[in-house]
């Protein structure tokens, strides 16, 4: 097994992994794991396992990935994936299987082999790895939390818990009765450059008055927007959406995103908030694009531990939190 470093050719194959999985953690997404590819080191490695195994008369493929994290820059393991369902005794195989690994891989520091760091675990399989992993340490926060909301609340927005979206859609449409929503192409795709250039530089001034200057996300989402276009050509099965709300003729804002099983992945939204109502007209008319694909779940992700972010995402009344665990498992824990 060797750990490789990602490169746009590889978003079709995990895209043949995540399109199986049960948990709809916007980390499992293609397009977060190549967005954030340099910033946490992420390698990849794929795995068979063999028909015993597995219990299952079959050979599997399996695939980990491989994090760099914190001051220290330890080791941290995603959650195994699969090409197809499986359950969970066998995805407790392909952890027991990467532990064999790195006990027998001396470029491995030796921290790793003692303490073995697993990262974005689904809530669903906590139970069973405390089982299987006796004196294994759970850690999860509140800021991890990803945002889960039916297609069809969103698609809706019916009642009057979200009369208060109605009308900042209204006020966006009645102050900009010209308005179009439309994919990031050849022939705009520069103008939405430009317009998120002079976004990050108000911003940042901003930001200097504040004394924050937090800068990771937006320059991976100035990468992501300028390799657009090439990341779109070169893939097949995974679909990545690049949307521009504009005002009139000028851009408002623009969101990227995907598909990933039956959920709506929204992994981007900029949008210039002098345009009253843009982020719900934005987020609202992204969702209606995707009306006819017969998605059952969004994933807006997490908050970030951002107050104002927070509020914002409560205030669509999500029908879940999906918490992210991290699990620390020492050598002599397994059952």
């Amino acid at each position: 097994m060797i750990f490789k470093k990602i490169s746009e050719k590889d978003l079709d194959k995990f895209a043949e992994y995540v399109q199986s999985t049960e948990y709809k953690l916007c980390e499992y997404s293609p397009f977060t794991i190549y967005m954030w590819r340099e910033y946490y080191n992420i390698e990849y490695a794929e795995m068979q396992m063999e028909k015993h195994a597995c219990g299952n008369g079959e050979d599997l493929d399996v695939l980990f990935l491989r994090y760099t994290i914190g001051e220290d820059r330890k080791s941290v393991y995603g959650w195994p994936l699969f090409k197809h369902s499986v359950d969970i005794e066998t995805q407790l195989e392909a952890v027991e299987e990467l532990l064999k690994y790195i006990e027998t891989e001396n470029i491995i520091e030796i921290e790793t082999k003692k303490n073995f760091r697993i990262g974005n675990v689904p809530a669903e399989v906590i139970p069973f790895i405390e089982k299987k992993f006796h004196g294994a340490k759970v850690f999860t926060e509140r800021d991890w939390s990803d945002y889960i909301y039916t297609f069809e609340d969103i698609q809706d927005l019916a009642g009057r818990k979200y009369s208060s979206k109605r009308n900042h859609i209204k006020n966006f449409d009645r102050n900009y009765p010209v308005s179009r929503f439309e994919a990031i192409n050849e022939e705009n795709h520069q103008q939405v450059l430009d317009f998120y250039n002079s976004l990050l530089e108000r911003e940042n001034q901003e930001m200097l008055l504040s004394g924050n200057m937090e800068a990771s996300e937006e320059l991976e989402t100035k990468e992501m927007l300028e390799k657009l276009l090439d990341l779109k050509k070169s893939t097949e099965k995974f679909q990545i959406q690049g949307m521009v709300l504009y005002a009139g003729s000028q851009v408002a804002g623009f969101t990227i995103g995907a598909i990933v099983e039956n959920t709506l992945m929204v992994h981007i939204e900029k949008a210039d908030i002098h345009f009253k109502g843009v982020y719900t007209k934005l987020f609202h008319e992204y969702v209606l694009y995707n009306k006819d694909m017969g998605i059952k779940y969004i994933n807006r992700e997490d908050d970030v531990g951002e107050e104002g972010l927070r509020r914002s995402k409560l205030s669509y009344h999500p029908v879940a939190l999906l918490d992210k665990y991290a699990v620390t498992i020492t050598r002599d824990e397994r059952a």
